[in-house]
């Protein structure tokens, strides 16, 4: 292969994808909406022999999709790929004609419509289609091991099996911040490896009762009432950001309980429930408790997995706690009160 025909299909597949993206995103921005719907290619997704030039562009072009649909969530724009099979002028050489009939380009129109419209929520997702056939696809990791460091290549040798291959325990990862939990919770890891117990990566589907008292509750109240009072105005200009909040009591857990904080809009305010904003903080009760006090740094709730964030994650590192009275007995009790 010669430079010129992989600088080609770069500049056909992924910089002309990239191209037409910048031209519309400005736009889609202002008006807070918008749809984009990228062509990759099977041939990305599982690679094709004597294709590294294409199968590397297409799956670029997914990587593509995946940025953008962060980027974009905040303002209302979603971005998909996919990965169509259809009878085309190329394929017209190497299928039959009873197998190009069944792969019209028709099929694909209505997966292509339905990502374009107002109601579909879909973003940051890819999708094999054809015939009639479609399929949305996703990243998988196995359960993986963890070695007692320093280890040698014959130590992953003797262990290839648990770290190559998938067995009943599977995650499928959303962020790649989320093997800095694994990372950080490895003596929990490694201590479940050694008593021969499958550690289960998928969330918890116990049911948890929602008639509880949250320490978090009386924390946002606290908040409210600084905002409430004016206290907090000169926030608005620095952070300019709404941010949700999901308390939960266990790892994996359903959230029991919503907060809206809104750092954009007048003087600022607090409510319960959720709305549309630029990050959303998913965390068990009295880890939040603990970063508000000071206890624990939030960047390293973030890293030890105990603090999820989803959305913009530039917009979401301007909250802090900091940014309000410290939840102390004496803050409390004066936050509590009526303002005189």
């Amino acid at each position: 292969m010669k430079d010129e025909d992989w600088d080609l299909i770069y500049k056909v597949h992924l910089k002309g994808t990239y191209a037409c993206t910048k031209a519309a995103w400005p736009y889609m921005r202002e008006q807070k909406y918008g749809r984009i719907i990228n062509t990759s290619s099977a041939s990305g997704v599982y690679g094709v022999f004597g294709q590294t030039n294409y199968s590397s562009a297409k799956l670029a072009t997914h990587g593509l999709t995946l940025a953008l649909s962060r980027e974009g969530l905040k303002r209302n724009i979603f971005v998909n790929s996919i990965c169509p099979v259809a009878a085309s002028r190329l394929t017209e050489t190497v299928m039959s004609k009873e197998v190009l009939s069944s792969l019209k380009p028709d099929y694909i129109v209505p997966l292509v419509a339905w990502l374009s419209h107002e109601d579909c929520k879909e973003t940051g997702s890819i999708f094999e289609l054809g015939a009639g056939y479609i399929s949305k696809l996703r990243w998988q990791r196995n359960q993986g091991y963890f070695f007692d460091t320093p280890f040698t290549p014959e130590d992953v040798k003797e262990k290839w099996d648990e770290v190559s291959g998938f067995g009943t325990n599977v995650y499928h990862p959303q962020t790649s911040s989320e093997i800095f939990e694994i990372f950080f919770n490895k003596e929990e890891f490694m201590k479940q490896q050694k008593e021969g117990k499958a550690k289960s990566t998928s969330p918890s589907q116990n049911t948890q009762p929602t008639n509880v008292t949250l320490k978090a509750e009386k924390i946002f109240n606290l908040m409210r009432a600084f905002l409430d009072r004016g206290e907090g105005k000169d926030l608005i200009p620095k952070i300019q950001g709404v941010f949700n909040f999901e308390i939960i009591l266990q790892k994996g857990g359903p959230v029991i309980k919503s907060w809206v904080i809104d750092l954009k809009n007048g003087q600022g305010s607090i409510k319960e429930g959720k709305e549309q904003g630029d990050a959303t903080f998913n965390m068990i009760d009295d880890d939040f408790e603990r970063v508000c006090q000071g206890k624990l740094q939030a960047n390293e709730a973030f890293l030890k997995g105990l603090m999820k964030i989803k959305g913009n994650m530039k917009k979401a590192t301007l909250f802090t706690p900091s940014l309000f009275p410290a939840p102390t007995p004496e803050n409390l009790a004066k936050y509590s009160q009526a303002k005189l």
